[in-house]
Formats: C-alpha cells, sequence, structure tokens
C-alpha cells in the first residue's frame, strides 16, 4: 500500500490503528524514567521475585505468576499499577491517537491513548473498553480505545484473572479476542477499514490478533511502522502479514501531520463518502445480447450478467418480465413506503429485485441494498442515505435478519425513502407487524407481492427463452404445447421458477455437470469438503454468513490455500478473483440439488454444530443470534432433509448435536422447534416432551403470550386425532380448538398461523371420530366458530392467493358446521 493511500484513509476515517509496547518506549514515567517495555517488565518483575536466572527473561507471563506466587495477586495488581504509571507523553503520541481512526486498539494496558486525547474539550478523546466491557447500543458511535489485554484503570484483584491477560493462568482464564463480542468488532473492522496501521507490535506473540489478520484481503491493506533499526529477520517476518515501513513512529506522525495540511479532504465531506454497508446500484446498459453461455450460468449458478439485461424494442431477450413488476411499480410511484416481496427457495425475488432495479434506473430513484450489516459502520451508512437528496429505495433482501437495521433507519425522520422487503414464503412474515411499527407504517401505506407462480404470459416467456437457447436437452423433441404443460402441470414446473430449474437440471447437462461437481467434491480433503458443504447451507438456508465467515467458523485460511482455491470444482462455488472468499454459485436451487446428491447428514451436522458455536460466542449480537435461530428453524432445516428413511435419525441427532450450547439450553424457541422436528416424522411422544420444554422456558407476559406454542401445540392434539394416536378425541379436539380461537394481542403474531390448521377440521378422518365416539354437536358447533373467525381474517386479507384459499376453506368449515351426521 502506498504510504499517500494510508494518509488519505487515516484523514478520511477509514483505517484502523494497532498499537503495541513499541508505540509507547519514549513515554516517560512520574520519575521521568523510561516506560518499561513487555521484556523490561518481566526482567523486573522476576527480580523482584529473586529468580536471577530465569530460562526466558522475556517471559512476561511466566513472570507475572512468579510474583503473584512468591507475594499475593494484590501485590503483583500494586505492582503494576506502580510500573505502568505515565509521567509525560511525546508529541507524537498526541497526534498519532488524536486522528479519527475508525477504532484504536492496543495489547498495552497503560492509560497513553487516552492520557493523548484527555484535553479539555477534545473532540475525539478516546473512551476505553475491555474484551469484558458489555457492548451499549450506541458504542460503535462513541471513539473507542479496545483494550485487548486490559486496561489498567480498571485492573483489581479479581479482573487480575479475569480480563487483564497478564499471567500465564489469566491468559488460560480469560477468553481470548476470538471468544469476545468486540472479536466480531474488529473482524469487521479488518474487512471494511481501507487501511490498518500497526505501530509497535512484531506479533511474535499476539496469536490472537495474527489470526485476524492472516487474510490475504486484510494483508493487501496492513502497514507496519517499525524503527529505522529494525532487524532483516524481523522484517522479513513482518512482511509475510502486510508492508513494513521502517521510519519509525515519530518520522511517520510527522510526515502524516504534515500531508494532513496539504490534503483538503476531511472525514466530513461528504463528495468522499464510500458506503460499505450498502451496494449503491449502477445503471446498466448493455449493447450485446446475453449469449447461451451466461443464460446457462443464470440457470445454473445464479450469476446475473449485465448482458441479460439487454433489450429489443423494449423487451427483455433472455429474461421473463414479471408482471408484478408493473404492480410494484405503480406502488412506488404512488408513495407505498414498504413493499415485501415474498417467494420459496428459488423461486425468483433476487432477479425480481434487479428487474425492478432496471426498470427504475432513469426514473430518478437512488437504489441502497442492504449488503452487509457491519456493526461499526452500518449506521453511518444510514445517516449519509438519509441525508442523501432526492428519491430512495432501500432494498433488504432476507429482512428478517436485519432488525436492527431497520430499526436504526426508524431513528429518522425517513421522508423520500420508500423499502422493499424481501424473504421466502414460509418467513416473510413473521416479523412483519414489528417492521410496520417500528417504521411506523399506517393503513394503505405497505404492500404484500407473491412471486410464486408464473402467470400465462410469464410461461410462455421462459418456454421461449429456453427454446432459444438450446436448454431443453432431452426433451428438446417435444411439441410446445407438451413443454408448455411441463412447465405448468402440478407435479412438474407447478408455474413456479423452482420446479422449472429443477426441469431443466435433470434433462440436461446440468445434471451431470452436477453429478461431476459431487464426485469430486466427495474427493476432497475433509477441510476442503467441510468449506463447500457450509457453502451450499449457506445458500440452501439464506444464512447471513459470508465467504470469508466461513473460513472464521472452521478455522481454515481458505483464501490463502493455493490447492483449495486453484481447484476447478471449488470454482463452481466460491471465487477469489479480489484476494477474498466471495460466493460464486448463488441459486439455492443449484446448491440444495448439489447437497441432496452429495448424501451427507453427518457433514452437515458437523458444519452446522461448528456454525452454532462460533455464533454462540457472539450471541448478544443480533447477526449471531440470528444465526443460531435460523440453523434451528424447522422451516430452513427441511430444506436440505434428504432421504425419507433417513429423515428421522437426522433430525434427532443434528437436534440433539445442539441442545448443550448455552445459547439452546434454556431457549424456548429451540425447544418449539425440536417438538416441530418430532412432529414431522411422526415421533409424537418427545414432540410433546420437547413442547413442554419449550413451554416451560417461555416467558409470558401481558404483550407476550405463547402464540406459536398454542398454535403448535393446537397442530399436534390434531395430528393425534387424524392418524389415530389417541383415544380422548373429544377432549384434544376441544383443546386444540380452545387455542386455535384465542385472540392475537402482539403485534408479532399472525393469526393465519392459527386459521391454517382449521383445514384439519374438514378432513373425513377427524369428523368420523368425533361423530363416531358421539361428539357430532361439538364439532359442528367448533367449525361454526372456526367459520367466524376465518370470515373476519378475509375482511382484512389484500392478497389474491391467500384470499382465494382461505374462502375456499371458509365454504368447508361452514359446510362441516351444518351438518348434523357423519
Amino acid at each position: 500500500m502506498q504510504k499517500e493511500d494510508v494518509f488519505k484513509s487515516i484523514l478520511k476515517g477509514t483505517a484502523v490503528l494497532i498499537t503495541g509496547s513499541g508505540a509507547h518506549l519514549d513515554v516517560k514515567t512520574p520519575n521521568n524514567d523510561d516506560f518499561p517495555s513487555g521484556v523490561n517488565l518481566a526482567k523486573q518483575l522476576y527480580k523482584l521475585s529473586n529468580i536471577d536466572n530465569p530460562e526466558n527473561p522475556w517471559d512476561l507471563q511466566d513472570a507475572a505468576e512468579t510474583f503473584q506466587e512468591r507475594f499475593s495477586a494484590e501485590d503483583l495488581v500494586k505492582e503494576i499499577r506502580n510500573q505502568l504509571r505515565v509521567g509525560s507523553i511525546q508529541k507524537e503520541h498526541r497526534e498519532l491517537y488524536s486522528f479519527k481512526w475508525q477504532r484504536v486498539y492496543t495489547t498495552n494496558y497503560d492509560e497513553v491513548p487516552l492520557i493523548a486525547t484527555s484535553k479539555n474539550g477534545h473532540s475525539l478523546a478516546l473512551e476505553p473498553v475491555t474484551l469484558k466491557t458489555p457492548r451499549r447500543d450506541n458504542d460503535l458511535e462513541n471513539n473507542l480505545c479496545v483494550y485487548i489485554n486490559g486496561y489498567i484503570g480498571r485492573l483489581t484483584v479479581q479482573s487480575l484473572n479475569d480480563e487483564f491477560r497478564l499471567t500465564g493462568r489469566s491468559y488460560l482464564a480469560a477468553d481470548g479476542l476470538k471468544e469476545s463480542e468486540w472479536g466480531s468488532v474488529f473482524g469487521e473492522d479488518l474487512e471494511t477499514a481501507d487501511c490498518i496501521v500497526i505501530i509497535g507490535l512484531s506479533l511474535a506473540y499476539d496469536l490472537d490478533i495474527k489470526r485476524f489478520i492472516f487474510n490475504k484481503n486484510v494483508i493487501e491493506k496492513t502497514i507496519f511502522i517499525e524503527s529505522l533499526n529494525i532487524s532483516s529477520d524481523k522484517k522479513r517476518k513482518l512482511e509475510r502479514m502486510g508492508s513494513v515501513e521502517a521510519i519509525g513512529m515519530k518520522a511517520f506522525v510527522q510526515e502524516l501531520s504534515e500531508y494532513q495540511k496539504k490534503y483538503r479532504v476531511t472525514i466530513d465531506d461528504k463528495s468522499y463518502y464510500c458506503y460499505k454497508s450498502f451496494e449503491i446500484y449502477e445503471p446498466k446498459r448493455p449493447r450485446k445480447n446475453a449469449t447461451s453461455f451466461e443464460v446457462y450460468d443464470l440457470f445454473m449458478s445464479g450469476q446475473i450478467k449485465d448482458s441479460l439485461w439487454y433489450r429489443k424494442n423494449g423487451k427483455y431477450s433472455n429474461l421473463i418480465f414479471r408482471q408484478n413488476l408493473l404492480d410494484v411499480i405503480k406502488c412506488i410511484n404512488e408513495g407505498v413506503r414498504v413493499i415485501y416481496l415474498h417467494a420459496n427457495l428459488g423461486n425468483g425475488k433476487s432477479l425480481f429485485i434487479e428487474s425492478l432495479k432496471h426498470q427504475l434506473q432513469n426514473k430518478g430513484f437512488k437504489f441502497f441494498t442492504l449488503k452487509e450489516d457491519y456493526q461499526g459502520i452500518t449506521a453511518k451508512d444510514i445517516r449519509n442515505i438519509v441525508n442523501e437528496p432526492g428519491s430512495k429505495i432501500v432494498i433488504i433482501e432476507n429482512y428478517y435478519n436485519f432488525l436492527s437495521v431497520i430499526k436504526q433507519f426508524g431513528l429518522y425522520n425517513m421522508s423520500g425513502i420508500q423499502f422493499v422487503l424481501s424473504a421466502r414464503t414460509v418467513l416473510y412474515d413473521t416479523r412483519l407487524c414489528e417492521v410496520n411499527d417500528i417504521l411506523k407504517i399506517g393503513e394503505g401505506q405497505s404492500a404484500i407481492f407473491n412471486l410464486n407462480k408464473l402467470e400465462n404470459r410469464e410461461v410462455y416467456q421462459i418456454q421461449t427463452i429456453i427454446n432459444n437457447n438450446g436448454l431443453w436437452g432431452e426433451k428438446s423433441n417435444l411439441s410446445p404445447s407438451e413443454k408448455s404443460k411441463l412447465l405448468v402441470g402440478p407435479k412438474k414446473g407447478n408455474r413456479e421458477l423452482q420446479g422449472i430449474m429443477l426441469l431443466l437440471v435433470n434433462s440436461t447437462s446440468m445434471k451431470k455437470r452436477i453429478e461431476q461437481v459431487v464426485e469430486e467434491i466427495k474427493q476432497l480433503p475433509g477441510n476442503y469438503y467441510d468449506i463447500l458443504i457450509l457453502a451450499l447451507l449457506i445458500k440452501t438456508m439464506s444464512l447471513n454468513i459470508s465467504a470469508n465467515d466461513m473460513g472464521k467458523i472452521l478455522d481454515i485460511k481458505v483464501a490463502l490455500d493455493t490447492h483449495f482455491v486453484e481447484n476447478p470444482n471449488v470454482q463452481e462455488i466460491l471465487e477469489f478473483s479480489s484476494g477474498t472468499a466471495e460466493f460464486k454459485l448463488r441459486s439455492a436451487i443449484t446448491a440444495n440439488a448439489i447437497l441432496q446428491e452429495l448424501d451427507c447428514n453427518e457433514t452437515i451436522i458437523k458444519v452446522l454444530s461448528k456454525t452454532a458455536h462460533y455464533a454462540n460466542y457472539y450471541a448478544e449480537t443480533e447477526k449471531y443470534e440470528n444465526i443460531l435461530k435460523n440453523i434451528i428453524s424447522y422451516s430452513h432445516v427441511k430444506t436440505f432433509l434428504l432421504k425419507s428413511s433417513q429423515r428421522e435419525k437426522f433430525l434427532l441427532n443434528y437436534y440433539n448435536d445442539l441442545k448443550e450450547l448455552d445459547y439452546y439450553k434454556e431457549n424456548s424457541f429451540y425447544w418449539l422447534q425440536y417438538s416441530i422436528a418430532c412432529t414431522y416424522v411422526g415421533r409424537y411422544d418427545l414432540a410433546q416432551t420437547y413442547l413442554n420444554s419449550a413451554y416451560s422456558w417461555f416467558r409470558e407476559s401481558e404483550r407476550v403470550v405463547p402464540f406459536q406454542l398454542d398454535t403448535q401445540q393446537a397442530k399436534l392434539y390434531l395430528l393425534l386425532i387424524e392418524n389415530g394416536k389417541t383415544t380422548d378425541i373429544k377432549e384434544k379436539f376441544l383443546n386444540a380448538h380452545a387455542l386455535l380461537m384465542k385472540p392475537v394481542i402482539s403485534f408479532k403474531d399472525n393469526p393465519a398461523k392459527q386459521i391454517v390448521n382449521f383445514w384439519s377440521y374438514t378432513k373425513s378422518t377427524v369428523k368420523n371420530q368425533m361423530f363416531t365416539n358421539g361428539c357430532g354437536k361439538e364439532y359442528c358447533a367448533c367449525c361454526a366458530e372456526a367459520y367466524n373467525k376465518v370470515q373476519d381474517y378475509l375482511r382484512r386479507v389484500t392478497e389474491k392467493r391467500e384470499k382465494s384459499n382461505f374462502n375456499e376453506l371458509s365454504k368447508k368449515l361452514l359446510k362441516c358446521s351444518v351438518k348434523s351426521d357423519s
């Protein structure tokens, strides 16, 4: 990295500073003595402990522990406080810490960073935090100095073996950077910063930091500031981790200060603002039509090339124009504030959103699409989006993972901002009411669009695209009407992109390519195999995990392993052109197809268990808490369930493997999902046991009731009746009915989840058993009450397919309510 680029990054506030003991060598004690380095501190502690010839005189951990053993913990605390008292600091210290860094980290214990910025009214005064400091909501907006090994100002006998990493014992007992929630902040800072400046830190003993930095993308923007007389051996080792400037800290700060006088751009200059968490849409104006290879890549791996947006006579040549686009654009033009899009796995949500951007690219809208919720960056991005002039559309895919981002928008006046929020159909309404409440969305200010089914015109378009690009494979000789039937048939394409994709996969060379990739992946060594399985699961389950996060979760430096990076089958799923890992495979359908072919239950359990253990470290942050929820959510887990004969064994092993994690032990949601999974495989005995556990851990309040638990309990009662697994027909039916008729009192709960269970009432097996057991009168009365509840709900439904479905249910319930015999 060029020095000028380093200086610009620092002055724009996009550089991270990490300091070690070498940065504070010119500090003086109150007696005007030289400030002790780690080496000198170790020597002094050995001397005071009467250890004349220690095997390693530089071993501070052993020296501190020896002193504590010879005297006491109280004496060690007193001695360390005395040794690390700051008398005076140099000008370069004041200037270094007074720049607006993205974040400051130090492995030192002393107060030099705080003293350097402690002048009255100093706008950039640093606040100390340690790895044990709980994070507050607005902490990352403040100027923080993160003390990685502990802060002298908080050193006590208790913290000596808890957060102050000094003795060998404390290094073993205290949480390291990886285990702390500040570790996730540190990792994101390294990823999002334009530059990382490391001063006076050799990394020889700082393995925690070294593990974070040992990433090609981070190494390329890391610079070590070292003394003029650095040894060639030390320089050689440091250059593995970044570039080395052997000029000394004083000269570096002087040059930076001189550059600042000439450099006009400041951190407040909006024209230089670079969004990190959001992607800014760039208009697409392709001059050439997409090739058949590019269309094939779209179907096979979900890769969207600009050429796919080519239009001839105003019409796309190789993309479907979804009719819903016109309705969504109409809503946007009419000022609808929030638009919800939902579809099942692989049914085209992302492509629809890209089409929406393309349709509106010349209509005066600015699009901001959330890429990643970086804890220390997103708030700044949002503040800039709010202040941007003109009409803005914020797009958040899988929005239920990003409630904290939506809450940050909710803090501002959002005039001129509209939202497009997408999710899978099974999850889209789980947080819908909550979002409306956060954004203060009134009646008529939101709209919902179901993207699952293709209209006739859209089916014709996709049939034409497949024809023109020769993608029918072995079905090429079918007549146009036969092809059309394949695309719309209930057990074939089913008018869904997901079904059509599977048709193409099974009838073309795509299937052979998948089989080839599968066979090659199976031959990979264990670590490589695990990485690719996790990558496929992330796509299949829509987990908020980046390709780089995978390496941290599985403790593998994927982007630095040339054998892995250059493997052609790995390159089908991941790419490394930017120096860091990125997802190449974007198609959830293809990812799921590969997973099913691999037949790898044990590996799935292993990598998801490692993911859960990693996320458990940072469970207090929304991103990782959502990961912990999503990997146990049955609606996610069922997407990769393999052969039916293995489902029961897989599900029981999977949930059982996770139950000992701290986050799950007393978690009502975990036990509910375990119960749902057991219900699915017909283990109703276990389902009831785990549902009882879920109830026991549920915390009820005036506004929070066990809605999901009650709904699942009602479903379980009805399944027991339907499948002849109980003799208490009347009791269980009436109990189920009472639960389903409960009024919804929380905006988080969706009454449709209750109502869908009324379909069980209309099944002949349930009805016949009620009448056979002399409960016909009660059955009819319950059906009448259920009918009234459905009718009441229908008055508020606007979505066509949902309305049609519940109208049909309503008719059946009415019929059942007036039938007096079986």
